[in-house]
């Protein structure tokens, strides 16, 4: 029993060896280039939401340090939690948009 156990194993390693490889892409997550006058459509309105997206996380800052200054020094408020991964949200998609271009 151990020994059929151990053959078909053995078996299942040359069948994966098989396969053929997976294709490799290059670079899909950049966008088909287009024109130049909609990556400049795109540029705009990406610095728009940048700018939109900067303004929410200084107000967000803001709301983390008034609340960090009257918690106190070993309590952190759940809500200040909560922005924290806000701002740390936001960063992340406007770091996503300036690598556009």
């Amino acid at each position: 029993m151990l020994r059929r156990l151990l053959f078909i194993l053995w078996l299942s390693t040359f069948a994966g060896a098989q396969q053929p490889p997976a294709p490799v892409q290059d670079e899909p997550d950049k966008p088909f280039p287009g024109t130049h006058k909609q990556i400049e459509e795109i540029l705009k309105a990406n610095h728009e939401r940048n700018l939109k997206d900067l303004e929410k996380m200084a107000r967000l800052v803001e709301q983390v340090q008034a609340d960090a200054r009257k918690d106190s020094h070993n309590v952190i408020s759940l809500q200040s939690l909560r922005n924290l991964e806000q701002i740390e949200k936001l960063s992340k998609g406007i770091r996503e948009r300036m690598k556009f271009y």
